[in-house]
């Protein structure tokens, strides 16, 4: 019965030492890890095949590290990202293998901002000021939906954000292929010819409920923690130039009313409105709207309030929600709201 119980001890010692370990924090590489972009001239098809010629002259980023199921090591399955770009345009090509191919996919849906743990998935991070506090995030499922973020500080989240940028992918029986066109537009980053970006890729498969990043971090952390990111060197962005963004609605309401055959209303009522976005600076963005177009927004749920407190009614128009999470108050999110 000792030799038992001392067998039992020694076990739980060793479990319990191999379970610390594997949520260890550690701190980031020094140095960071370091990839290339590579320069190009041409216009990019974007149809998830990486077939163009180019991308065969780019470098290759692999050698992910693994935080789920296990922290530390491989994943089962590496990924391959190359970057390219042109005075347009930031390109991102990824190659996920997996030996089921297209059987090994799992997608639910194919709604936009899907959710992270739901689907398999893989994205870019970037930190073109290199601050290591804030990140784009831009991602997709195998089956090209977009999913984009905002981050700060690895706490705060703007999920509402919708970035205009383009994604195709295309399922093989090796495994799935996702190409991205992120343009100049629509990324903030400081002026200058040559630059360094922080940067961090992140694949996700549900069916092996596993999670990897390019550079490593610990699984306490998410990808948007761009302490750990690695490093994008050499990368030549073009100027910031004059970023504006109008989008103009028209809606329209006729009526006609008749009494006893005589026409006794005759009214036309247009609505005119839109909203204006305008990147001043690559520090400072200005959003205005005007007769905001109420008709984009879903309607209120139906709630049936048998409190002695009112009904808040969360905000649905996206001019609002974009960007909202800024106005957070403190830890406990507390938002702020209009009461008529």
């Amino acid at each position: 019965m000792r030799l038992e119980l001392l067998t039992l001890f020694f076990i739980s010692i060793v479990l319990g030492k191999a379970s610390a370990q594997d949520g260890t924090i550690f701190l980031p590489s020094s140095p960071p890890k370091q990839m290339e972009a590579l320069k190009t001239t041409e216009n990019l098809t974007i149809n998830g095949r990486l077939d163009e010629s180019v991308w065969s002259l780019a470098k290759p980023a692999s050698d992910f590290f693994k935080q789920f199921p296990n922290q530390d090591g491989k994943p089962v399955f590496d990924t391959q990202v190359k970057i390219l770009y042109n005075k347009k345009n930031l390109y991102f090509g990824f190659f996920c293998p997996d030996s089921l191919g297209k059987k090994g996919v799992r997608v639910p849906d194919l709604k936009r901002d899907f959710d992270y743990f739901d689907y398999d998935l893989v994205g870019v991070s970037l930190d073109p000021f290199l601050d290591k506090r804030n990140a784009t995030a831009f991602q997709t499922n195998p089956y090209g939906v977009q999913r984009d973020i905002l981050c700060f500080d690895d706490t705060f989240f703007d999920r509402e954000w919708d970035g205009f940028w383009k994604v195709r992918t295309t399922r093989t029986d090796s495994g799935y292929v996702a190409e991205m066109q992120i343009p100049w537009a629509t990324l903030r980053y400081p002026k200058g010819e040559m630059q360094d970006w922080g940067i961090q890729f992140v694949r996700r498969s549900r069916r092996l409920g596993e999670q990897s990043s390019w550079s490593p971090f610990p699984r306490a952390y998410t990808a948007y923690r761009m302490s750990y990111a690695g490093l994008l060197k050499g990368i030549e962005p073009p100027t910031p130039s004059l970023n504006l963004r109008v989008q103009p609605y028209l809606l329209t309401d006729y009526n006609r009313k008749f009494e006893a055959g005589k026409l006794v209303l005759d009214q036309f009522a247009p609505k005119i409105g839109g909203e204006v976005k305008w990147a001043i600076t690559p520090h400072t963005v200005l959003d205005l709207t005007f007769n905001t177009d109420f008709a984009q927004a879903d309607v209120d749920r139906q709630v049936q309030n048998l409190t002695r407190f009112s009904v808040l009614f969360p905000e649905r128009r996206q001019f609002f929600l974009e960007n909202a999470t800024l106005f957070n108050l403190g830890d406990d999110f507390n938002q702020p709201f209009f009461q008529p």
